[in-house]
């Protein structure tokens, strides 16, 4: 029975990959969750412990007696939440807090999810795991400094480590302003005639609109990004230290998001009329992640655009009247 702590478990990510690890009835599963108001999503499956992991104190004496730690929370980039002190105290001395929780309570294997910002701004394709990281954001920083303390461990406790750099995931449970559910719940209400084909802006007094540019992503759907992490989580790892890169692997142009969305939902709509308040998204980046070393691990993405995008639907469908 492998005793396995998953930290942001009741999270958009984090929840994906519970389910994935407990389709293996050997697997022995902790949640910790920082808020008390979050429930515990799989009761009578798995254990609940509420921490900080910004306070060193709490976590080494509750992150104890686990083969391995899953380390998914983190702070987000939100209009709210992007600043640099919740990113470096949560991204980065968070997973300082955790790592020294390993070396004082012999914990020997920990995975820690990163994010393909940690590349910069790039217009290219098939980034490897060597690419230069320059990072251009708060968010980014804080991430690569976690990383950092990540090698550091490896190198000198010994501690099995791997680093996971998603790529832009997406899936039904995201943050709610992002592209993805904003497209989808907009098309399905339209399509019901519950609401205007517009959607309100939350952010900023600033009002962006959003047009279909070349540009675009390497853009991962949530259940391949889950099935991913836990199986390098669970690969018997040579080198104290690896990092691998998960995405679909391929760049997607933000035009063919619309036009899929259009077909799966059968509405259409005025893309112009689609409203945005990330000021960082006013120009479309283009750039694809080369994942070869995660597929010789086994890695093999089972959603493309269109399925992924299908699977939101249903999964949104099946928790709203639409």
């Amino acid at each position: 029975m492998r005793k396995i702590l998953v930290t942001g478990g009741n999270g958009f990510l984090g929840s994906y990959v519970v389910k994935e690890l407990l389709k293996d009835p050997n697997n022995n599963i902790t949640i910790l969750s920082r808020s008390k108001k979050r429930k515990n999503k799989y009761k009578g499956k798995v254990k609940l412990i509420i921490a900080d992991i910004t306070d060193k104190k709490e976590i080494l004496s509750k992150v104890r007696n686990f083969d391995v730690i899953y380390h998914i929370a983190g702070n987000i980039r939100t209009p709210k939440t992007d600043t640099f002190k919740l990113h470096f105290n949560i991204n980065s001395v968070g997973t300082l807090n955790l790592l020294e929780s390993c070396r004082r309570n012999g914990i020997k294997r920990f995975i820690f999810i990163s994010t393909c910002e940690i590349y910069g701004d790039k217009f290219k394709e098939k980034i490897t795991e060597k690419e230069e990281k320059k990072p251009s954001n708060d968010y980014a920083r804080s991430k690569l400094l976690a990383e950092e303390y990540c090698k550091k461990y490896a190198k000198q406790e010994h501690i099995k480590i791997t680093v996971i750099r998603p790529s832009y995931i997406y899936g039904y449970g995201q943050y709610n302003e992002r592209l993805f559910p904003r497209l989808i719940e907009n098309a399905l209400n339209c399509r019901n005639n519950k609401m205007k084909n517009k959607i309100a802006h939350k952010g900023n007094n600033k009002k962006t609109k959003l047009k279909p540019t070349p540009g675009g992503y390497d853009f991962v759907y949530v259940k391949d990004a889950a099935a991913g992490i836990v199986l390098l989580g669970e690969k018997e790892q040579k080198n104290d230290f690896e990092d691998f890169n998960i995405s679909s692997g391929m760049f997607t142009i933000i035009k063919e998001i619309f036009d899929t969305v259009k077909e799966l939902t059968g509405y259409s709509y005025d893309k112009n009329e689609i409203v945005r308040n990330r000021e960082d998204e006013k120009e479309e980046k283009r750039f694809s992640l080369n994942i070869e070393k995660a597929k010789k691990i086994g890695y093999k993405p089972k959603y493309g655009l269109k399925r992924g995008i299908s699977d939101f639907i249903k999964c949104y469908e099946d928790n709203h009247i639409v």
